[in-house]
């Protein structure tokens, strides 16, 4: 019964290891991830880092000199907007394809992070 123990123990032991490998392992591939979205007429592109920040951003000559400024900021927005929703879809999809998850650590910090927690270490552990 012991020598069964200890053998769930380094059972559980590496399944740990092996899920934190993967967690780094996603963490650096969203460190580098970065989405790009361009405006219907491509005068206007909007690049979102990591941190779901912008990174550039890029209005053609030909876009300012139509004057239209409220229309170019909306459509500075409304792009943020886009990738930053798109960078999230992206980062969740890779996540869950490198560590085969479904719950990213950064879901634990917050009021719902017990309940994430719980969930992780079931997703890892079972039970």
């Amino acid at each position: 019964m012991r020598e069964d123990l200890a053998a769930r123990l380094d059972e559980m032991v590496n399944a740990f290891e092996a899920t934190r490998a993967r967690i780094l392992e996603a963490g650096n591939a969203m460190a580098q991830l970065r989405v790009t979205r361009h405006s219907d007429d491509r005068l206007i592109e909007v690049t979102i880092g990591p941190d779901r920040e912008v990174l550039d951003l890029h209005i053609a000559d030909s876009a300012l000199r139509r004057g239209d400024g409220r229309a170019i900021a909306q459509a500075v927005l409304s792009l943020i907007a886009e990738a930053q929703a798109e960078f999230s879809r992206t980062a969740q999809a890779e996540y869950r394809r490198i560590t085969g998850l479904t719950v990213d650590p950064a879901a634990l910090d917050g009021r719902d992070g017990p309940a994430v927690l719980g969930r992780l270490s079931r997703e890892m552990f079972g039970g």
